[in-house]
């Protein structure tokens, strides 16, 4: 049984052609625009997935039912949507990612602006995810299962 058919999405309201189609466009440059994210760590992923799925829900049941399907999507959605935020670790890896992907760009470009410009995105990156993500304790069993593989920290 997938996720889609575990949590099945409510009857969405009838809605307008004109608001449907202004949705699903959106929808689809918000999925565009976090897929992007994944890449480059300027743009933040999971607002632009959330919003997709927000938008997909509300114009076509067929679309977001084909991203709630998406394990890459799904998966980077699940915790944020049931619990409402990150544990520290999530944050933290997809911080190490972004962080190293903006090293790379650095030293790749190799200009001594890229340098002032590493500073400025890897603080908002930083400010976002301190303060913009809520932090969550990890879930149930998480914590005694990373001290017994001694994968803790």
């Amino acid at each position: 049984m997938n996720h889609c058919d575990q949590r099945r999405m409510p009857e969405p309201r009838r809605r307008s052609l004109a608001l449907r189609l202004s949705l699903w466009g959106l929808g689809t440059l918000c999925l565009g625009l976090g897929i992007l994210g994944v890449f480059l760590p300027v743009l933040p992923t999971t607002p632009f997935l959330l919003g997709a799925a927000f938008c997909y829900a509300r114009s076509s049941r067929r679309f977001y039912e084909w991203l709630m399907r998406r394990r890459f999507i799904a998966a980077r959605l699940e915790e944020f949507r049931t619990r409402g935020g990150l544990t520290a670790r999530t944050k933290w890896s997809i911080f190490g990612v972004a962080f190293a992907m903006l090293a790379g760009a650095v030293v790749w470009i190799n200009k001594p602006l890229m340098y002032l410009v590493f500073g400025i995105l890897l603080g908002l990156k930083g400010w976002y995810f301190y303060f913009g993500i809520p932090t969550l304790p990890a879930a149930p069993g998480v914590a005694e299962r990373e001290e017994r593989d001694g994968n803790a920290g």
